[in-house]
């Protein structure tokens, strides 16, 4: 499996926020090495599953390549732990809040990446 991490309004090139490296250390994991990218139909048409932070991100990404709609879902969708807030702007513990959330919804994420990546019977 391989995964990959690209934003709808990212800005190239550019570093995590401190308060993400921060919140991301206090678990034992480095950004040191992300830098930002914005999607691109590519991107899309590659994925196996793409999943976005909110639904309206979700619903951007349908309607700009409809022909991944069906493999792009929200995180919300996925989780049941709701949308993921923009922790920009605020402090350290708005980064928290973000980690924990993706913490606890990634078990269901891989299972739904296992989901798709499983061979059809037809």
């Amino acid at each position: 499996m391989r995964f990959a991490s690209a934003g709808t309004a990212a800005y190239p090139g550019n570093a995590a926020m401190e308060f993400a490296c921060d919140a991301l250390e206090e678990i034992g994991l480095q950004l040191d090495e992300h830098r930002a990218r914005p999607i691109d139909p590519r991107m899309l048409a590659r994925a196996d599953l793409v999943v976005a932070v909110t639904g309206r991100h979700r619903d951007q990404l349908r309607a700009a390549m409809p022909a991944a709609a069906d493999r792009i879902r929200s995180f919300a969708e996925l989780t049941g732990l709701g949308d993921l807030a923009d922790p920009i702007g605020g402090e350290l513990d708005a980064y928290r809040r973000v980690r924990d959330l993706l913490v606890d919804g990634m078990p269901r994420v891989l299972a739904a990446v296992q989901v798709g990546s499983e061979p059809s019977e037809n």
